[in-house]
């Protein structure tokens, strides 16, 4: 769950993003790790020139943890209850959501299954305007990038929900820009512990 203050952190961000390079309203808005979409539609709404919606989740709970993700990561996963029954949300109450928000006519595609099946391969049919990375560990944060990066936009948001949260997340972004040498920088909401980076910059 997103605490109000992030939830909108984020829909500032997206509408900045927007607001500084006019031709990101042409493009893709892409959700890697929905849940029950409370962020997905919050955006959707807010931002009706994305005509485009993808959204990937593996609607099972989160995959097991790595040695990367932590020892926070692995003792919080040993125990019971784990975070909100490990992440698990309902496919078909997502899509009832879909619907009920009005959003089926802007919806490209709902990807069921583990980021690392989903997303190899996976081409947008336009460019990535805004890519929502919610994937808590290392390894599911770093094939969301290799498998994305290129198809963004240049300008583009890419919006990091778990940096300040999971050191696998940013542990990722990290290796993953060193890897590319890319100039891009790991910007943050000045008001919100909501990280960020802006391809190309």
């Amino acid at each position: 769950m997103v605490p109000r203050r992030r939830y909108v952190a984020n829909i500032e961000l997206c509408e900045q993003a927007l607001a500084r390079t006019p031709a990101l309203s042409d493009g893709a808005y892409v959700e890697c790790g929905t849940w029950r979409g409370g962020m997905s539609f919050g955006i959707a709404t807010a931002l009706p020139a994305l005509s485009a919606l993808y959204f990937f989740d593996s609607f099972q709970g989160l995959p097991p943890t790595t040695e990367r993700d932590g020892e926070r990561a692995r003792e919080i996963e040993a125990g019971e209850g784990f975070w909100h029954d490990n992440n698990t949300a309902s496919e078909t109450e997502f899509r009832e959501n879909i619907r009920r928000f009005g959003l089926e006519p802007r919806t490209r595609g709902i990807h069921q299954g583990w980021f690392s099946d989903t997303l190899p391969g996976f081409v947008p049919d336009r460019p990535i305007a805004i890519l929502r990375m919610d994937g808590d560990w290392y390894d599911s944060t770093m094939t969301i990038l290799d498998a994305l990066y290129d198809h963004v936009a240049p300008g583009g948001l890419i919006l990091i929900d778990d940096y300040y949260d999971w050191e696998g997340c940013s542990r990722a972004v990290h290796d993953f820009l060193a890897k590319r040498g890319l100039p891009d920088h790991i910007r943050q909401h000045p008001d919100c512990p909501v990280a960020y980076i802006l391809k190309g910059f």
